[in-house]
């Protein structure tokens, strides 16, 4: 049975990475980062030249950004989807293998990362 860890990854400079997530995601077989479609994302360009030949990525594209307004109900609903569809997803790859989430900056202040526990979603579902 394997784990989803997040490792949070400061204020982007690799060489301020926890020396525990420097061994996480040199060690990970599996890594998973949110990006825009079409670009690299912030999260994976700082561990450029960290990761193993043999990584499988899982890039989370946003499938939208700036498109619509954030307050609206129907950016909401269109993340809610993404969210959900990404927790699944790195839910049933968990349950194999160890899944490392790359998150720029810190994961449960205002990062990406907390919209994947079930408990922090309830703020994007529309009622």
């Amino acid at each position: 049975m394997g784990k989803i860890i997040c490792t949070g990854l400061g204020p982007g400079d690799p060489e301020l990475i926890s020396v525990r997530s420097d061994r996480l995601i040199r060690a990970a077989r599996h890594v998973a980062y949110f990006r825009k479609a079409g670009r690299a994302g912030q999260a994976r360009c700082i561990v450029e030249g960290m990761l193993a030949p043999d990584v499988t990525e899982y890039p989370m594209e946003y499938p939208v950004t700036t498109e619509l307004p954030f307050d609206s109900p129907q950016y909401k609903q269109v993340l809610a989807v993404f969210y959900d569809a990404w927790a699944t997803r790195l839910a049933r790859l968990a349950a194999t293998e160890d899944v490392i989430v790359l998150c720029e900056g810190d994961p449960l202040f205002y990062g990406s990362f907390m919209h994947l526990q079930p408990d922090c979603r309830v703020g994007l579902r529309l009622k």
